[in-house]
This record gives structure tokens, sequence and C-alpha cells, in this order.
């Protein structure tokens, strides 16, 4: 017995991927079961094809920033040895 999957996917992704899929005598389908077999089977996992998270220079700077503060220990608060700790430590700001 089988199923219907449903999923929403950006047009031009799935042009260009269906484009390279043809060239190898594959369709859509085809790519999806291929892709859900190798993940059941643990031959792929998401880590393996996620692509890592771009920021832009702002945002990139700011966490720069902020990681150089942590291993100089500047800038930090805590930790806290509980929430009423915590909430009189904000209050005081």
């Amino acid at each position: 017995m089988t199923t219907q999957l449903m999923v929403k996917i950006d047009r031009g992704l799935k042009q260009r991927v269906a484009k390279k899929a043809k060239t190898q005598d594959l369709s859509l389908t085809d790519l999806v079961k291929m892709t859900f077999r190798a993940y059941e089977q643990g031959r792929i996992e998401p880590s393996m094809i996620q692509v890592p998270e771009r920021f832009n220079s702002k945002t990139r700077k700011e966490i720069e920033k902020a990681l150089k503060d942590i291993k100089a220990r500047k800038n930090l608060a805590g930790p806290f040895n509980s929430a009423k700790a915590l909430d009189d430590y904000l209050d005081s700001l």
C-alpha cells in the first residue's frame, strides 16, 4: 500500500532538481523515495546535508564580539542559583 506526500517547495528549486534528476533517468518521486530509504537505513543524516547558517556582516560582527566577550568573561551575569536571584538581578538593572 502506498500513500501520497504533499510538500511545499520553491518552484525554481523543484524545476532545477527535476531537470537534473531527468539527466539520470530519475523522477522527483524516485529521489524522494531514495532519500527516505537512505534516512531509514541510517545512510544519511540531516546534519550531512544541512547548509550552515550564514549571517549578514552586521550580525556576524555582533556575534563575534559576544563570543570574544564570553572568552574574556566580560559583560556576563550569573550563573544564578534560583529564579528569584535572576529576578532580583534583573530588577536591579
